[in-house]
């Protein structure tokens, strides 16, 4: 009897052999719905990268993403930027890279709110009471911030080519060997 679902009257056939079966019985192949990874099929699908994404950008050590999903941590890398796999590294995905600047969007408003907060907060009374010492780690804090929040130079790829001219030495008439010649 091959394995596989069965009427109630097939199994109690096989049970007992007291009814026999109306059907001949006929294993049935279900094939796999394409929506999953399959087996042997490593490609990690495109909502788990973005998980992924969003946990590493967030500050999630790349070594705990790998314990956790199964997945390198040179992959973790690549999804960062973008990219599908370590292979395609400076290419990446167009979705990836929307989802990596939403995400880094929402995480710099969030943070922003928080900035205009404490800034609120910061009266020219308390800065003046700080002393030097303590006005210099908050104006090394707020360049930070404003370094931070302007525009992101590492994302994008800059190429740039340089052209070499090579030209020969020029030499005087006196470096080369005359010949007399008679006519």
């Amino acid at each position: 009897m091959p394995l596989g679902l069965v009427t109630d009257d097939e199994f109690d056939f096989v049970i007992d052999g007291s009814i026999k079966p109306s059907q001949p019985v006929v294993a049935e192949i279900i094939p796999l719905h394409d929506k999953s990874r399959g087996l042997g099929n490593n490609q990690v699908p495109e909502p788990l990268k973005k998980v992924i994404i969003d946990e590493a950008i967030t500050g999630t050590p790349a070594k705990e993403l790998s314990d956790i999903f199964g997945i390198s941590q040179s992959s973790i890398s690549a999804y960062k930027v973008g990219s599908t796999s370590t292979a395609s590294y400076h290419s990446p995905n167009g979705s990836l890279t929307k989802h990596i600047k939403s995400t880094r969007e929402r995480i710099a408003s969030k943070a922003s709110r928080v900035l205009k907060q404490s800034l609120d907060g910061m009266t020219e009374e308390k800065l003046n009471n700080l002393g030097p010492v303590n006005a210099s780690v908050v104006a090394r804090n707020m360049s930070a911030i404003i370094k931070d929040m302007g525009p992101n130079d590492v994302d994008e790829v800059n190429i740039q080519q340089n052209v070499i001219y090579y030209a020969p030495r020029l030499r005087s008439e006196d470096e080369f060997e005359s010949i007399k010649l008679n006519e």
